[in-house]
């Protein structure tokens, strides 16, 4: 196990970064195909309201986030070195990616958008806490102890 760590090279926070989102988003993409199936058939055939479909479109997004980030992880570190200490700051960058992008979306569509209820602010800043804690909680899990680097 130490030789097979030790073969692997140290990469960037960057590379660390995007390949934990390039996970992100294919488990995003088939979980919004899936989920609007699925909304539609609890909408419009049984009936159920939007609030809960709301909710559990939140708790199911969160769900698709914990098992992406740990996908992730594991190809990261299957393909690299990642110190321990730089659990947060990879940990922080995963989670501020999703932050500027949701500022850029405000920024470019806010004159086309209706104005924003708190319950979506509040949505956005579930997610981006979330996405920061779980991938936090995956590399705290998945890096071997034992590296002390």
């Amino acid at each position: 196990m130490e030789q097979e760590t030790l073969q692997k090279p140290q990469k960037s926070k960057f590379w660390i970064v995007a390949n934990i989102w390039s996970i992100i988003i294919v488990g995003l993409v088939v979980f919004g195909i899936i989920w609007r199936i699925i909304s539609w058939l609890l909408y419009s055939r049984l009936g159920i309201g939007e609030n809960f479909i709301g909710i559990l479109e939140l708790l199911a997004t969160i769900g698709i986030l914990f098992y992406s980030v740990r996908l992730g992880v594991k190809l990261v570190l299957s393909k690299s070195i990642v110190p321990r200490k730089e659990i947060i700051k990879i940990s922080f960058w995963v989670a501020i990616i999703l932050v500027i992008v949701q500022i850029i979306t405000v920024v470019l569509y806010s004159s086309k958008l209706p104005t924003w209820r708190l319950t979506q602010i509040g949505n956005l800043a579930i997610i981006d806490l979330s996405i920061f804690f779980i991938t936090y909680y995956w590399l705290k899990k998945l890096i071997p102890k034992t590296q002390n680097q």
